[in-house]
């Protein structure tokens, strides 16, 4: 999830429902797109699926998966 639109380099701003974190507080959801990311070397690489959540603090990558 990342709160800065200028990180998206592709977003649908068609997807919009609510996040809920584990202080029972809940975020909505504004677009799903493509990030850049710069890694240490340098090199641009891309994270996919990411949500958009102008309301959030903080951006939040999570690398699990939901059973």
């Amino acid at each position: 999830m990342c709160r800065k639109i200028s990180m998206f380099v592709d977003l649908d701003e068609s997807v919009s429902c609510n996040v809920s974190f584990g202080d029972n507080s809940n975020s909505p959801v504004k677009g799903k797109g493509k990030i850049s990311i710069r890694l240490k070397d340098g090199r641009h690489e891309f994270i996919s699926n990411v949500y958009y959540v102008p309301t959030m603090k903080n951006n939040i990558l999570s690398l699990g998966q939901l059973l």
